[in-house]
């Protein structure tokens, strides 16, 4: 059995997969141990070998919501729901580590839609508000340790 653990980007799951869909509430566990794993061959010495998910099966990096940039009033709460479902649905199998959003005031270069093929040195400048994810990458290199271990 290869021993197997999963480390999850929360924010590129769910901008670069999720998001419009009605896959919001995906069962991040079964997902895997019924349709991913299943589908993978690995073989050790000429042997087929099966997935074994570890205690904490999961690790799901992400960060909470800010209430002032969120999109729909109830964003806050759906993602709050959502984590707790997915912690409460198999307890100690998925362990969410949270990091946080960053909210500044930055300026950015405009695209003329006259001339859009102009370079952005060319453009006007207008201030924008900048919206960032933080900690969720330093936290996953944090877990570099583990995940090596993982590895080997």
């Amino acid at each position: 059995m290869l021993r197997t653990r999963i480390y999850i980007d929360g924010y590129n799951l769910y901008y670069g997969c999720l998001k419009g869909t009605h896959l919001k509430w995906l069962d991040l566990l079964t997902l895997f141990e019924k349709c991913i794993l299943p589908s993978v061959t690995a073989t050790v010495d000429g042997q087929s070998v099966d997935s074994d998910l570890q205690a904490v099966a999961i690790k799901f990096f992400t960060a909470p919501i800010l209430e002032q940039a969120a999109k729909a009033h109830d964003s806050i709460q759906c993602q709050e729901q959502y984590h707790a479902a997915l912690n409460k649905h198999q307890p100690g199998r998925i362990e969410t580590i949270k990091g946080y959003y960053s909210l500044t005031e930055a300026r950015a270069r405009v695209i003329d839609p006259l001339a859009p093929k102009t370079w952005p040195r060319d453009c006007q400048s207008t201030d924008v508000w900048k919206l960032e994810e933080k900690q969720t990458d330093v936290n996953l290199a944090l877990h570099g340790g583990p995940l090596v271990l993982d590895a080997i």
